[in-house]
């Protein structure tokens, strides 16, 4: 900001650093602004409107839920489970648990077993494996809930370490599926510990998202991304590509080489980013996908700069990584969505104009 005032005001020169300021702070302040007439849509329209019909018990809703766990703080699972059990106004809710990453099922670790009998006390279905892979978790437990007539018209798919706000989260969400329109709809996430650096680093991020891109998408029933913290799906929508093609995706491209022909193809089987390709199936069948402010949650974030970092990088190839492949790969459905199209090519954008800026 100083350099713009010292570049525009004292030298009266549009410098390129001023340009790219104020391209940037239009970009945010719209995003803001979209943001802004959603909350209060949400404020004084939609949330009265979702509290009085759900809390009057309206409506009858049914649900299926897929929680999955690996290497869990039994405390946050505990916690986890128990405000989760307590969810009000459903008429039927089954809770699956796949407990991943437990290399000796007949003799766990002490951590392993304690959320393990959390599991069971609080779940109605519990299976464990070794799969170490979150999208070949959600693939078998939506299957093993087909096969034992456990899966119901609404799909919630929650982390172990999400920690509802109220016990009407689900229901909140449920509700927006009357409308036949709606294939997503995902809770409003900040931070469960805020102790740390990075941990308020990463609850201002959250509220950021929340506020601008998550809330203005929303308007439009173009949320880009449902957070895998927990949200709900429309499972006629959204069963057969987590059962089939979920576990089984591979990127390919070419990359150079030290070879006699200077290129070769890889292909990498995709392991992060089941959010935002389940995310993407829903919106490329038409569907739209919401943000219920009203549906608040916590969350565990990185609490050591060394693993905001690796999130990060994980975040950024998958995020990046699917804009180019729907924009210019095999799947290039992003075009007939204005919104998402120009959320996240303006993400791209503001992130490369950002460097550029240091460097000015």
């Amino acid at each position: 900001m100083g350099k713009v005032i010292y570049d525009l005001f004292l030298q009266g020169v549009i410098s390129w650093f001023v340009i790219i300021w104020f391209a940037i702070a239009i970009v945010m302040a719209h995003r803001r602004f979209e943001g802004w007439l959603y909350e209060q849509y949400e404020n004084n329209i939609a949330g009265p409107r979702r509290r009085q019909e759900v809390h009057y018990g309206r409506h009858h809703f049914d649900v299926t839920t897929i929680v999955t766990c690996a290497k869990e703080d039994p405390d946050v699972f505990e916690l986890a489970m128990s405000r989760f059990r307590a969810q009000q106004g459903l008429r039927k809710h089954v809770v699956i648990v796949m407990m991943d990453a437990i290399d000796d099922p007949n003799n766990p670790s002490a951590d392993d077993r304690r959320c393990l009998e959390i599991a069971k006390r609080y779940a109605d279905r519990v299976y464990t494996t070794n799969a170490r892979d979150k999208r070949v978790n959600l693939s078998n437990g939506v299957r093993l809930a087909r096969e034992h007539g456990l899966l119901y018209d609404r799909l919630a798919l929650m982390d172990s370490d999400t920690v509802c706000d109220h016990d009407w989260v689900l229901a909140y969400l449920a509700y927006e599926f009357i409308n036949p329109r709606i294939g997503g709809a995902t809770t409003a996430q900040r931070c469960l510990r805020v102790t740390t650096g990075p941990e308020r680093i990463s609850d201002w991020l959250e509220n950021a998202r929340l506020k601008s891109s998550m809330a203005a998408g929303s308007r439009y029933g173009q949320v880009g991304c449902l957070p895998g913290r927990l949200y709900m799906v429309r499972t006629e929508v959204v069963e057969q590509f987590i059962v089939e093609e979920l576990p089984n995706e591979v990127w390919t491209g070419i990359r150079p080489c030290f070879r006699l022909f200077p290129f070769e193809r890889w292909a990498v089987k995709c392991k992060a980013g089941d959010d935002r390709v389940i995310t993407n199936s829903i919106l490329k069948q038409g569907y739209r996908t919401v943000l219920v402010l009203e549906a608040g949650v916590k969350t565990l974030v990185p609490d050591t700069y060394d693993k905001l970092f690796r999130t990060w990088r994980r975040w950024g190839t998958s995020s990046q990584g699917y804009v180019d492949r729907t924009l210019f790969g095999p799947e290039t459905w992003l075009w007939h969505k204005p919104f998402v199209l120009y959320h996240y090519v303006s993400d791209i954008l503001i992130s490369h104009a950002s460097v550029a800026l240091v460097l000015m």
